[in-house]
């Protein structure tokens, strides 16, 4: 499975991360993990110059209703930046740089603990 993802990223020019979870194996928390997991093989790649101080990552949030786009909104109102939000409406520059929040919020605590 990693040789397929390495493969089809350089096609693609983009990332593809394998999530180990052979037949899914396990309850729903253990393939929380496996994708938690995948996505450390993206935090911490990107640049983090641009970050404030008062900066924060959205964790588990699904934004199945449009929630997330409200939520940072609220943030950014009240003047702290929003790095990233994963994994709703999450984009992959965001992940790359969200080690570079002061902050991680998290929404729902069986999805992405283990990522904060």
């Amino acid at each position: 499975m990693d040789a397929v993802c390495k493969r089809v990223s350089a096609e693609k020019g983009i990332p593809v991360l394998p999530v180990h979870s052979e037949g899914f194996k396990g309850t729903k928390k253990d393939g929380y993990k496996a994708a938690c997991e995948a996505l450390f093989n993206l935090v911490g790649t990107g640049a983090t110059e641009v970050i404030s101080p008062q900066s924060i990552n959205i964790l588990g949030e699904f934004n199945i209703g449009g929630e997330a786009w409200i939520i940072k909104d609220y943030y950014q109102k009240m003047g702290v930046q929003v790095v990233s939000v994963i994994t709703g409406d999450g984009r992959v520059a965001d992940v790359k740089r969200s080690h570079g929040a002061a902050l991680n919020v998290v929404q729902c605590p069986g999805s992405m603990t283990y990522l904060a």
